[in-house]
């Protein structure tokens, strides 16, 4: 099997490493992980840079607006993404979205190392777009299963 690597980030102005592995170990045992206002990308930045910043999050504002909790209520129309609420689950349109500007961009394939109720993985798939995606908890893993059973075409 062949293993590509998909996006790597590069600061090409960033302090000296003592200074990136101090911040990095004050923030160890931190328990205030949030998905828009503290992530792992939030952490990377701050530790390269000292600003407190993810692109991600940003991408997603300008796609779904400021008001995070919009994208379960937009989740919450679509069908298959209703099929069970989950709490850390974001927009399919935003995954979509992102697929989309990567294909400009040449082929896509998408690995989600914590895919929970599978969003990015029938994002992937209804975009044609070769997708991996990991689960550590069980019951979630057959919600993501379950939805992936669903298809447009029924005679597919």
């Amino acid at each position: 099997m062949d293993f590509y690597i998909i996006y790597v980030k590069k600061y090409f102005e960033c302090d000296l490493r003592l200074i990136i592995l101090q911040r990095a170990k004050r923030r160890l045992g931190e328990k205030e992980y949030n998905l828009f206002y503290n992530n792992c990308e939030h952490f990377a930045h701050y530790c390269k840079t000292g600003e407190h910043r993810s692109r991600q999050v940003e991408s997603y504002k300008r796609i779904v607006g400021e008001n995070g909790i919009a994208i379960t209520i937009e989740n919450l129309k679509l069908p298959v993404h209703r099929w069970f609420r989950y709490s850390a689950g974001f927009s399919a349109q935003w995954v979509e979205t992102v697929i989309t500007q990567a294909k400009e961009q040449g082929e896509v394939t998408v690995l989600d190392p914590f895919a929970g109720s599978g969003t990015t993985l029938l994002a992937s798939e209804k975009l044609e777009v070769e997708c991996y995606g990991i689960e550590a908890h069980p019951f979630v893993m057959r919600v993501a299963k379950a939805k992936l059973l669903y298809r447009t075409c029924p005679d597919a």
